[in-house]
């Protein structure tokens, strides 16, 4: 899933480069659609490095359990398990060094050129405006989260008072 993400946002984000290089005047559109492709591939790489981190720790704790299992066809399965969960890892590993060797600073005069300040302004209106966008949906998200962990520990709450009540009734 994190590798489909960062592939698509890697071909968008070549797909933009292409064009701005074709045409002559940058334009605030051109800009705003670059610098959202570069954001986009950003946040995709460092959500892949995320994925990427759970699916050593997944490998690892299948390797555990493969070494503690007794040969037979149960140890195979897991061994094929294990040698598929790292060609995922080896490749999603090459997208986020492809992606990192392609990153450079987007700001730059040559990638970025500004024509004027009002032109400035528009691009740090632009970029506020996607940190807050992101950091709202990351808020958001966390409440989500904690709303149905708490909404659980009500629930689990309830069932173990009336498992009490039915276990006293019953002694």
């Amino acid at each position: 899933m994190a590798q489909k993400k960062l592939d698509r946002s890697i071909k968008k984000r070549n797909e933009v480069r292409a064009a701005k290089a074709g045409s002559a005047p940058k334009t605030f559109a051109q800009n705003k659609e670059f610098l959202s492709s570069e954001l986009d591939v950003r946040v995709n790489a460092a959500e892949s490095k995320n994925a990427l981190e759970k699916m050593k720790e997944d490998r690892s704790a299948l390797n555990k359990r493969m070494n503690s299992t007794p040969a037979g066809k149960e140890k195979e399965n897991l061994k094929r398990s294990l040698e598929r969960k790292t060609a995922e890892i080896a490749q999603l590993q090459r997208k986020v060094q492809e992606t990192e060797a392609g990153d450079s600073n987007p700001c730059n005069a040559k990638k970025l050129p500004i024509k004027d300040v009002l032109e400035a302004r528009k691009i740090i209106e632009f970029l506020y405006d996607q940190l807050v966008d992101h950091a709202s949906k990351a808020n958001i998200q966390k409440l989500k989260a904690k709303d149905s962990v708490s909404f659980f520990v009500i629930f689990l709450k309830k069932k173990l008072k009336t498992f009490f009540v039915i276990l006293g009734k019953t002694s």
